[in-house]
C-alpha cells in the first residue's frame, strides 16, 4: 500500500553479495506471506494533489512548491495515521471510499465541475476539509480572492505585496494542541492570504493578519491555511476531525487491516 522507486548502481553486480542477497530472500518470504492476509486499506485521511495547477507555477519558485507539496507528504507520513493521495480529479470518482479528514494540497485552479465534486464530497456527515495558500485562486478570468471564499467557505482577501512565511500560534485549540508557538520557512509569499470571517476561529497569524482559522457549519467543518502544513498541525487536524491517531512520536507511520509499520524518526520508547 506504499510506493516505491527501484535505481540500480552500477549494472547487476551491486548486490551480489551472499549477506545482501540471503536477506532479500527473506523479504521475498515476507512478502509472499502478506499475500495470503487481509491487507485492506485503513486510512481515515484522504489527500489530494492537482498536477494542471502546477502549469501556474514557476520554476524559480521551487523551494515554495516544494514545500506546499512534496515535504508536505513527508510531514503526512510522520502525523502517526495512515492517508491515501489521489490526484484531485479523483474526487468526482464513484468508487472514492469515505473519508473523515481531507486534505487539498494545491488546489489553486478548480473548474466547475471538479468544485461541485468537491462540494458533494466534503460539504456532509461531520466532514473535515483543509485548504492550503490559494484553493480556487486561479480561474478562467484571472485571479479571484471571492473565489477561494467560495470554495473554503471562509472568506479570504489576497494582499500582493509579500510577507515572510512565519507563522504565529494563537490561542487554545485541538487542531494547534500539538504546534510549537512559531513555524517558519525561508521564503516570502506573494499574493497572501488573511482570514476576514467574523464566522471562524483563528488559529494562527503571518504578518500580524489571520492566516490559519476553522470555520465550522452545520454539516461539515472547514480549516484554511495560508502556510504548508507541519505534523504537529496535521496531528492535531486528524484528532480534530475524528481521525484515530496510533503513533504521536512522529515517527514515520502507516497502517493497514494485517500490518502496523513504524520507521524510527529518533531513538527512545515507541507506543502504538
Amino acid at each position: 500500500g506504499t510506493s516505491l522507486w527501484w535505481f540500480l548502481l552500477a549494472g547487476n553486480a551491486t548486490f551480489h553479495q551472499a549477506e545482501v542477497m540471503n536477506e532479500v530472500a527473506h523479504l521475498k518470504d515476507i512478502c509472499d506471506e502478506a499475500l495470503t492476509v487481509d491487507r485492506e486499506p485503513l486510512a481515515e485521511v484522504a489527500v489530494f494533489a492537482d498536477e494542471p495547477s502546477m502549469h501556474y507555477s514557476s520554476a524559480a519558485d521551487y523551494q515554495l512548491m516544494r514545500a506546499y507539496q512534496r515535504d508536505t507528504v513527508d510531514e503526512l507520513a510522520r502525523m502517526g495515521t495512515p492517508f491515501d493521495i489521489y490526484l484531485l480529479s479523483d474526487i468526482a470518482d464513484e468508487n472514492l471510499p469515505e473519508y473523515k479528514l481531507y486534505v487539498f494540497l494545491n488546489a489553486w485552479s478548480i473548474d466547475g465541475e471538479t468544485r461541485a465534486a468537491i462540494d458533494a464530497e466534503v460539504r456532509r456527515d461531520g466532514k473535515t476539509a483543509v485548504w492550503v495558500y490559494a484553493p480556487g485562486y486561479i480561474g478562467e478570468s484571472g485571479f479571484s480572492a471571492d473565489a477561494t471564499s467560495d470554495v473554503t467557505g471562509i472568506a479570504l482577501q489576497a494582499h500582493d505585496e509579500p510577507v515572510a512565511a512565519d507563522l504565529s500560534i494563537i490561542g487554545d485549540h485541538a487542531i494547534t494542541a500539538y504546534a510549537p508557538e512559531a513555524l517558519h520557512w525561508a521564503w516570502e509569499l506573494a499574493p497572501a492570504f488573511s482570514v476576514e470571517d467574523p464566522e471562524a476561529t483563528v488559529l494562527g497569524t503571518v504578518a500580524g493578519r489571520p492566516a490559519l482559522a476553522v470555520r465550522e457549519f452545520a454539516d461539515w467543518r472547514s480549516v484554511y491555511s495560508l502556510t504548508p502544513l507541519r505534523k504537529e498541525l496535521l496531528r492535531g487536524l486528524c484528532e480534530y476531525a475524528g481521525v484515530h491517531v496510533y503513533s504521536a512520536s512522529y515517527d514515520t507511520f502507516y497502517a493497514n487491516r494485517a500490518y502496523a509499520m513504524l520507521h524510527t524518526a529518533e531513538a527512545g520508547d515507541k507506543r502504538i
